[in-house]
């Protein structure tokens, strides 16, 4: 599904939750053989009672559609910032600390980056000797996380230069991550922002079943 297919199924489903959620609230409440004008067409309703189901059905429908095409085939923003932050750990034989042998996966000193809490400065550990891909990594993580009240993630190169037992100068390369806690909350407004369709539409839901259960 395209960015635009994507776009209207949100819509639809955010609009399909809302009146679900409207209607079971507010108690609204259709008499039988009322008349309802559409686009200037009247209809006539004979068993107003189908109406909520109607609308739970395509409360859920709208959902669980949302949920597969906008969340696990689609690169949400969380998919992309963990892809971006997952995308600098390093891995094979390439990569050594200064002066250490070679050592397995490891990523910000053997501990995962959390998205939305951690520490605001991190390198990455271990270091590499190439200093272009270590560029690449960083361009590719710069604004990762939303900008916020002057505020937005930033990555850039670091060097260590060391000499080793002939008297000869290495240099190696790192990445040091900024992610400021304002850009990190602005990180979880997004997240729920974009998976509105899916956890309203469960609130809708879950409200709908209360009444049935237990109705006023």
């Amino acid at each position: 599904m395209d960015e635009t297919n994507l776009g209207r199924l949100r819509k639809f489903t955010l609009v399909v939750g809302l009146l679900l959620i409207t209607y079971v609230a507010a108690g609204i409440s259709v008499e039988p053989d009322t008349r309802i004008p559409v686009f200037g067409v009247p209809f006539r309703v004979d068993r107003p009672e189908w109406l909520p189901i109607g609308l739970a059905l395509a409360s859920l429908c709208g959902a669980v559609r949302f949920y597969y095409y906008g969340l696990m085939l689609a690169a949400s923003p969380y998919r992309k910032r963990r892809d971006l932050i997952d995308g600098l750990t390093v891995h094979g034989d390439e990569y050594r600390q200064p002066g250490k042998p070679i050592q397995p996966r490891i990523f910000a000193s053997g501990k995962k980056v959390w998205m939305y809490w951690g520490k605001r400065k991190f390198i990455i550990d271990p270091w590499h000797y190439n200093q272009e891909l270590m560029e690449k990594r960083a361009m590719a993580f710069d604004n990762a996380f939303p900008k916020f009240a002057g505020a937005r993630s930033r990555a850039q190169v670091v060097s260590h230069t060391s000499t080793d037992e002939y008297g000869e100068q290495t240099s190696s390369y790192s990445v040091e991550v900024i992610i400021p806690r304002r850009c990190r909350l602005a990180a979880i407004f997004e997240d729920l922002d974009y998976t509105a369709p899916v956890w309203l539409n469960l609130l809708a839901l879950l409200l709908f079943v209360w009444t049935l259960i237990w109705p006023s």
